[in-house]
């Protein structure tokens, strides 16, 4: 190696060193996103797979659990080969990081980890995004995390803070689904997608805001969301880059400017399964984005109705119309509820969970604590794993509700028992 590109190297290495360390992102990361990766080879047995019959051993007649997968994974990998066409296409996942100005966790959630605002759009509709848990908690993932201020330049700040939404009444302790603060933002996220969509067909957008000062005593941190986001691309890593950065491009700032930032990129070639050694092409795999969207997103490049100045309005107009009618579907659905005697709220009046009540005592009163408690787990279970897993109408919700008042009632009886036994 002349001697010029193996310090070019060495300068990459550090720079992936440095990045890796600051950002607490694996080495390889780091340098995939300085670009110092070549592109991963395809493993030989994912090139194999593809010309793999996974049906192939079982006979036509048998309808066992593996055979009916195995024919599905079969009509996934025939549907995957027919819409590839002979062409060098890889499957690819980048993770796109948005950042933005908060109070705290719940607003930074809401703002860009949530799924309305701020995450990667495909060319089609129906190729979904995955929120990466930035948290090493076993038992609570976290959407969002904040980011130290060492690592946020005052430029940065100065946009994030500026992107932040000027609301005429502050973000709440307690956010309802549907309050007013968050009818603001969605508002002003649409306006800010229409102008990424003026600033992508060539045009400055003639409504800019001039932000407001801040209120007094508003206190911003800056926050961070990761999102995973499939596509099709071709075999060499540079291709990938430049959908990954097109799909970084259509998280935008209140200015209508590219807001998102690739952090890492790599291919899926599938793995190789733990159980029985063969090589899973991704596209038998369940976690896999529908093939169909996936393709049609890969072909879509190109036409007009799949520009970045397209994409960008019409989400504007997909999220102010999804918003209007999620809002209006809320306030009927509380315009239905009755408020129950401990401040809950439900589609049950409450003589209807009073009667529930008066029948769990009926029914088990003369069962010890630990049989009412035994009791109150199976109402629990029929509530939320049976009940609550086919809910088509009020009637169905009324029943889960009837049966989450019945073990509420039993281990509140339970304890009484308790408490007087504890007595004597």
């Amino acid at each position: 190696m002349p001697r010029g590109d193996n310090q070019a190297s060495n300068s990459r290495k550090r720079a992936a060193r440095t990045l890796a360390t600051s950002e607490g992102i694996p080495y390889t990361a780091a340098l995939r996103r300085l670009g110092g990766q070549p592109t991963p080879p395809i493993p030989v047995e994912a090139l194999a797979a593809a010309d793999v019959d996974p049906a192939a051993g079982y006979a036509a007649d048998d309808w066992s659990y593996q055979a009916r997968s195995a024919r599905q994974a079969a009509n996934a990998l025939r549907y995957w080969e027919q819409r590839r066409a002979g062409r060098p296409v890889r499957l690819w996942q980048a993770e796109i990081e948005v950042r933005c100005a908060a109070t705290g966790e719940d607003e930074a959630w809401w703002r860009i980890a949530l799924g309305y605002m701020r995450y990667p759009l495909h060319r089609v509709a129906g190729v979904q995004t995955h929120t990466v848990s930035l948290s090493d908690d076993a038992d609570q993932t976290h959407d969002v995390a904040p980011v130290p201020d060492t690592d946020v330049d005052p430029a940065e700040r100065r946009r994030l803070e500026a992107d932040y939404p000027r609301r005429p009444m502050p973000w709440p302790v307690r956010p309802a689904p549907y309050g007013p603060e968050k009818s603001f933002d969605i508002t002003d996220y649409a306006a800010a997608l229409r102008r990424g969509a003026a600033r992508a067909a060539g045009r400055t957008p003639t409504d800019l805001p001039d932000p407001a000062p801040l209120p007094a005593g508003t206190r911003l941190g800056i926050w961070r969301a990761v999102h995973q986001a499939e596509f099709l691309a071709g075999h060499d890593i540079a291709d990938a880059r430049r959908r990954a950065a097109e799909l970084a491009a259509t998280i935008v700032d209140t200015d209508g400017r590219p807001l998102g930032r690739v952090v890492d990129l790599k291919p899926d070639d599938g793995f190789r399964s733990a159980t029985s050694g063969e090589w899973i092409h991704p596209a038998c795999w369940p976690s896999t984005d529908p093939a169909q969207e996936l393709w049609d997103d890969h072909d879509a490049a190109g036409q007009p109705a799949a520009s970045l100045a397209r994409i960008l309005a019409d989400e504007a107009d997909r999220l102010a119309r999804s918003w209007a009618q999620s809002e209006a579907e809320h306030h009927a659905l509380e315009a239905r509820l009755h408020t129950q005697p401990d401040g809950t709220r439900t589609l049950s009046a409450p003589a209807e969970l009073e009667r529930a009540a008066l029948a769990a005592r009926f029914r088990h009163g003369g069962k010890t604590p630990a049989e009412l408690r035994a009791e109150a787990d199976h109402y629990d279970y029929m509530a939320d794993r049976v009940y609550g897993k086919a809910v088509h109408d009020d009637d169905d919700i009324k029943r889960v509700e009837e049966a989450a008042a019945m073990a509420k009632t039993l281990r509140q009886l339970a304890d009484e028992r308790d408490a007087r036994a504890g007595r004597h």
